[in-house]
């Protein structure tokens, strides 16, 4: 990527040379995508052999949902608050995924919860995260936008008692009100579970994005009982890590709706470092520099000048040119 006239934040030289190859690891990413497409999760779902069940709370994006049909899950069925647009919209991408019942918001668990016959082996929950979240209020359990669900979410565990549990939320829900959520969420679930814990770096997975997740696994004591939980091994680390180079696309396959011109402001030059938003540069108030949501832009250049709207970021090397790098925080230009 270039700056028409200018240099790129983090200096005016390469990364150092490290044991990445540009080729090998597109083609990396290329097969992890392919082995993660939405059709092979859809054909996986419509098996009729038996095989173990999950059910899923805040379904979401259905990244999870994917990866669980094509790992081999029958699914049970998920919620989403469906009188929010935004809920329906994502309660139908998982019911056309997976041919399974979304039923509603979590709050009802008591109302539906009848219609789950068969034994859950796997549960799965990404409760929502406003609450928690590093820009938002950190109210958690107090707040206003589902931060209670994450703790209100054991009743239905203990109801249903899946031989597996696995609950996602952002890394700074430790810290907020001192980690009291956390903490419960862990302490109950340690009755009659053997709980593991941890915030992972997505990055290191193969998501090409500075995305962290608190990951809390449950497994059912009377099932698991000579058996640990271990992480799988990293797809990438310090030394062998993607930039957005790997992902990006080239300027002229990028239409035209999406460039925008605003003014961009550059950040003072800083050193990259794997896995880390780098920020380099921002449009809006340059009195502002740091508050999030301080311009309606979503920033990237083009060729220097010119930038892209979509929302989320890969990561960039110095030395790539004339790619369109999209922005990971509003207002931002920001890259890992």
């Amino acid at each position: 990527m270039c700056l028409k006239g200018q240099s790129l934040n983090s200096g005016d030289k390469p990364n150092e040379p490290s044991s990445r190859s540009d080729t090998s690891l597109s083609d990396l990413l290329r097969e992890l995508r392919k082995l993660h497409r939405v059709g092979l999760a859809r054909e996986s779902y419509t098996c009729s052999l038996p095989g173990h069940t999950i059910f899923e709370q805040a379904t979401g994006g259905c990244l999870g949902t994917i990866s669980a049909g094509i790992a081999g899950f029958r699914h049970l069925g998920g919620t989403e608050d469906i009188d929010t647009v935004l809920g329906a919209t994502k309660a139908k991408m998982f019911t056309d995924v997976t041919n399974a019942r979304c039923f509603g918001s979590a709050r009802n668990w008591k109302a539906w919860v009848h219609l789950l016959t068969e034994q859950v082996h796997y549960y799965k929950a990404g409760m929502p995260c406003p609450d928690y979240a590093a820009l938002g209020k950190r109210m958690g359990y107090r707040g206003k936008k589902g931060g209670d669900l994450f703790v209100d979410q054991l009743d239905l565990i203990e109801h249903l008692m899946p031989y597996v549990v696995c609950l996602e939320m952002v890394p700074t829900a430790l810290k907020v009100n001192k980690g009291w959520e956390v903490q419960t969420v862990i302490e109950t679930l340690s009755k009659k579970y053997n709980v593991t814990s941890e915030v992972i770096q997505c990055w290191r997975y193969g998501d090409v994005s500075a995305r962290e997740r608190l990951m809390i696994i449950g497994l059912r004591k009377d099932i698991f009982t000579d058996v640990q939980w271990e992480y799988p091994d990293h797809v990438f680390t310090d030394d062998m890590y993607p930039v957005a180079r790997d992902i990006a696309v080239p300027d002229n396959e990028v239409p035209d709706e999406y460039w925008r011109t605003p003014t961009v402001h550059q950040y003072p030059k800083t050193k990259p470092r794997p896995g880390k938003l780098h920020h380099i540069g921002y449009a809006g108030d340059p009195d502002l520099p740091k508050v999030a949501g301080h311009s309606s832009a979503l920033t990237t250049f083009r060729d220097g000048m010119e930038t892209l709207l979509p929302r989320w970021v890969p990561m960039v090397d110095p030395s790539a040119q004339h790619y369109s790098i999209l922005t990971g925080q509003s207002g931002c230009l920001a890259i890992p």
